[in-house]
């Protein structure tokens, strides 16, 4: 056969081999551009996952849409309550759509936050503040919903580093943009975050006045949110100490949920001096601890009440310090997540090349800035410039 003749098979092969990766390419992309209103409205997320799960992605050639497809499944992922803590799924998405250069806030906006749901799951909490602090920098490319879903985050991630008063501005946050909404469920859960809050931080008239807003706004439209309404409630008469309306709504709550919270409703008992409950429902919180997670302070401030109520003095007292000593180390915790915070929202950040790597929170390599620059270059060595170059996106100079 002549060499003419066998480039030309060859060529035939290979633009039949591209037309057909083409053809897979496009098809990739028409579902994936199917399922992301629907993820986005939370619909059919169910369906969604398994044709995402059902994608052959080795026909995903370009960057973007191996970004895109990454960015859809953790989302799927995530509203369907499957709380992977592996940051691989979302990676593809995170290299492409939070690089300096690249246009549209909304898909870097969903990057980030999806980013942060999954290291809220493992637990890295100032991973996650970091995540979620970039999230808002970029999210005037979102609408009312997620802005309030990403406040709501904040609030709970600020709950669980005991920052009662930076998750209380949040859900206001979450709250004001819930409402702008015009839905029922964002709104209703917004107000029930908000009175809870508010409880915990002994401002009874305020948590009287968000559920009274329930109550005129929300109750006679939609059922949707009742269950979270119900704990409100009766986390609000716990805090004033209402033993009457406290039973009547704690039974309420009981009656309505299909999951309670074990140790505020161990916390309703011992105040309603029903000491047996209490126990039970701490040995229940107890057992629904993940194994090798520990209990919080709260477990040990409840279980203190109860063991001093009965009598047991030393197992109290033994109680209260490790309730302590948790305090404490969380205390530590919470200082460190705030100063990474304080520096994230800071537009100029000034140092030396070697001082600003003996900065305790900029050496986690948790922050990283948008442009590094580095005033008269020509007098610093190699050694010292890749200091600073290591903490920014681009570099001057």
């Amino acid at each position: 056969m002549k060499p003419q003749r066998l480039i030309t098979i060859a060529t035939a092969l290979l633009l039949a081999a591209v037309s057909c990766v083409n053809v897979a390419d496009k098809a990739a992309r028409e579902t994936m551009r199917t399922l992301k209103p629907l993820l986005l409205r939370s619909e059919k997320v169910d369906s969604c996952l398994s044709v995402l799960r059902g994608m052959d992605t080795t026909s995903l050639s370009r960057p973007a849409d191996k970004a895109g497809y990454a960015l859809l499944h953790a989302m799927a992922l995530d509203k369907n309550y499957i709380d992977t803590t592996d940051l691989s799924v979302i990676e593809p998405a995170v290299q492409y759509y939070t690089a300096w250069y690249r246009p549209g806030k909304a898909d870097k906006f969903y990057t980030w936050y999806y980013k942060g749901r999954i290291e809220e799951n493992a637990r890295k909490y100032d991973a996650v503040l970091h995540s979620f602090l970039e999230a808002e920098r970029v999210m005037g490319g979102t609408d009312d919903l997620y802005r309030s879903r990403l406040y709501t985050s904040f609030g709970r991630i600020y709950i669980k580093t005991l920052s009662r008063q930076d998750s209380y501005s949040s859900f206001q946050k979450a709250l004001y943009y819930a409402k702008k909404t015009g839905q029922m469920r964002p709104y209703g859960a917004a107000l029930c975050d908000c009175s809870e809050t508010a409880s915990y931080l002994s401002h009874s008239n305020d948590a009287q006045r968000y559920l009274q807003e329930y109550e005129h706004e929300v109750l006679h439209r939609s059922m949707e949110t009742y269950e979270y309404y119900l704990r409100s409630k009766f986390l609000h008469f716990l805090q004033i100490d209402q033993k009457d309306s406290l039973a009547k709504y704690l039974t309420l709550y009981l009656d309505n949920t299909s999951q309670s919270d074990f140790l505020p409703v161990a916390k309703g008992y011992v105040q309603l001096h029903q000491y047996g409950k209490a126990v039970e429902f701490l040995e229940n919180y107890e057992n629904a601890l993940v194994k090798g997670e520990k209990p919080g302070y709260s477990y040990y401030a409840f279980s203190a009440d109860i063991k001093e109520s009965m009598g047991d003095y030393r197992g109290a007292l033994a109680d209260v310090r490790i309730h302590d000593k948790i305090l404490s180390e969380s205390d530590k915790f919470s200082y460190s997540l705030l100063e990474a915070c304080r520096y994230q929202t800071m537009d100029v950040i000034l140092g030396t090349c070697i001082g600003i790597g003996m900065n305790k929170i900029l050496r986690q390599g948790t922050i990283k800035f948008d442009t590094v620059i580095i005033d008269e270059a020509a007098k610093a060595n190699l050694a010292e410039s890749i200091v600073p170059l290591n903490l920014g996106e681009r570099f001057i100079l």
